[in-house]
Order: structure tokens, then sequence, then C-alpha cells
């Protein structure tokens, strides 16, 4: 999970959703929908050895600076060290946003990251195949929660209360998230952190719409 866990890759030009969308970059192959994804990591792959949040996890740059580095389409990747992944969904593609889920003792939505790849097989990576991986990508975490999602606040929300994800426990590795929640989702962070706000209004003066409504 982490350096070798759930991941992505930077997709293509993403179009516009008719509910929200989070266009975050462009490549010139061909137009698809923008996919998000929601990926489910322990704390082996979010805390380091002394029960803090781990370093490699740290964005590389400030939020100020991401929606420039995504306008010019960059194609950062988190880690460039060889064999650096998280592990994805198959359909992952580069250019798709995902939300970071902390299992116990968090359990909050930690992390914004957006997939530098399309997947990719890793099966025959040593890590990969002991842990059962078939697929990865090169991903970059464009926004850390300073205050994040918590599963109780989920739960205390009418609407994201009925969420797959949060009724099936977040036993997955991996959900996809439908245009609607990943709305959402993002509109509940924006309440609750003035930071991801200011966030996703500097990627929206660039055109690269993180959420808006049709």
């Amino acid at each position: 999970m982490l350096r070798r866990v759930e991941g992505l890759r930077e997709a293509t030009v993403a179009q516009r959703s008719a509910i929200g969308s989070i266009m975050l970059a462009r490549d010139c192959e061909s137009v698809t929908p923008r996919q998000y994804w929601l990926w489910v990591t322990g704390p082996d792959y979010y805390l380091d050895d002394d029960g803090e949040d781990r370093q490699d996890l740290e964005p590389l740059f400030t939020p100020s600076d991401v929606p420039r580095l995504l306008a010019e389409d960059a194609a950062w990747r988190q880690d460039d060290a060889e064999g650096a992944w998280w592990t994805c969904h198959p359909d992952t593609r580069r250019g798709d946003l995902v939300f970071l889920w902390r299992t116990a003792p968090r359990k909050d939505i930690g992390y914004l990251i957006r997939a530098q790849s399309h997947a990719y097989e890793i099966a025959d990576d040593a890590c990969a195949a002991d842990c059962g991986w078939d697929w990865g990508c090169d991903y970059l975490v464009l926004y850390k929660f300073e205050d994040p999602l918590t599963i109780s606040e989920l739960r205390e929300d009418p609407v994201l209360a009925c969420w797959a994800p949060l009724r099936m426990k977040f036993r997955r590795r991996v959900f996809s998230v439908s245009p609607r929640y990943w709305l959402l989702l993002c509109e509940a962070m924006m309440r609750k952190e003035s930071g991801f706000r200011d966030f996703v209004r500097a990627c929206a003066r660039r055109g690269l719409e993180i959420a808006r409504s049709s």
C-alpha cells in the first residue's frame, strides 16, 4: 500500500461530469470521463514506526502550487524510486482522483491523490505477489487533510450514511466512487476544512474542477 500499494497513474483528459468533476489533468491520447476511487489502507502503510503519519505520504507541493502544476500537466509522481507504486483497480486511468481511507485507528479520509499513470501489471513484483496484488500505478498526493472526514461523521450524515463503502465497512482495497458521492464527500470536507475549500477554489480558477454542481 504506500510505495507498493494501492495506486493510480495519470488518466486521459477528463471530461466534466454532470454532477461534480475533478478535472486535474490532460492527456492528448483520448478524452474519457474522469473516474473517482476510494483506496483503503491500513496503519502499516499510513503510519511510521513511531505511530506518526508517514513522511512519504506528505504532498510534494504546497496546495497553492498544485493547481499550476496540474494545469501544466506535469508528470510528477510521489516517489521516483523504481518499483514505487500503489495498488489499484485495473480500470484506473491516468488523471483519476482518489480519496485514501485510513482504517483503524484513524478511520478517516486522510488524503486526496491523483493517478499519474494508467494501471499496469505488478504481479511479477515479489511484494505484490506475496500480497496477492495484480495491478498498480504511479500516484501523487495532492492534498493532506488536516481535519479529516471521520467514520462517525459519515454515519451522522443522512445521505453519506447510505454510501456503499461505509455500509460494507470498507472491506475492500478499492471502491469506485460515483460522481454524486464524490461531490458529496468534497462538499462535506470543504465545509470542515477551509484549507481544502481554498484548494478547490484555486484549482477552479485555473479551470480544474475538483467539485462543482451541474
